[in-house]
This record gives C-alpha cells, sequence and structure tokens, in this order.
C-alpha cells in the first residue's frame, strides 16, 4: 500500500512543476500544504475514504478526490490527461521513482 511519505512526494512534485510552469501561486500553494497535511497525518491517509481526505486540513474536495486517485491507480490524473497531462507525469514519475528507491534500498512497507 501506498505510503504517506510518497503521496506526500508527489504532490510535492506537482506543486514544483505547477510554481515552474507559472500557475496561481495558491494553486501551487495548496499542493504543497497537502503534501505537509498528508505527511503528518498519524494514520495511513491511504486507507482513508475521500470524504474523510476532505476533512483533514490543508486539503479540499479537489485534492481529496486527486488523493484517491492517486491511490487507487498509481497514477494522480487517471481519468483522461487534458490540460493535467504535465501534472499526471510528474506524478507518475514521483511515485514510480519512490518505489524504485523502495526497491533498492529496502522497502518499509509491512513494518509499521
Amino acid at each position: 500500500m501506498i505510503q504517506n511519505e510518497e503521496i506526500a512526494k508527489v504532490l510535492e512534485e506537482v506543486g514544483d512543476m505547477l510554481e515552474i510552469g507559472g500557475e496561481n501561486f495558491f494553486r501551487v500553494r495548496a499542493y504543497r500544504n497537502a503534501a505537509r497535511s498528508v505527511r503528518d497525518q498519524p494514520v495511513l491517509v491511504a486507507q482513508l475514504s475521500p470524504e474523510q481526505l476532505d476533512e483533514i486540513p490543508g486539503i479540499g474536495a479537489d485534492l481529496a478526490g486527486k488523493i484517491s486517485t492517486l491511490i487507487v491507480t498509481g497514477n494522480l490524473y487517471a481519468a483522461g490527461g487534458g490540460p493535467h497531462q504535465p501534472h499526471q507525469q510528474v506524478g507518475n514519475r514521483a511515485l514510480a521513482g519512490t518505489r524504485r528507491s523502495n526497491d533498492c534500498h529496502g522497502s518499509t512497507r509491512g513494518n509499521h
């Protein structure tokens, strides 16, 4: 199961790409705040429903849905690319990189 740190890393990288792309400051900050909130959760976020995710400070309904999509599919924007295509690619690379890192350095999954 995807860990909080992996989700947070994807959200941070999307925020970075949005900033590089000149997106709205508040949208960038929303992704960064969501990453921090996910990282700080005492429970495994992957086990929460979208409604429960929406209750976490710093995560609104839109980001809760995107996090749920990431948890279920491993892809931040599984439902079509459209204008989110660059973010989808970032999310996929970040998640794949985290999994490769765990494979190379020993996964901590299941040790909690």
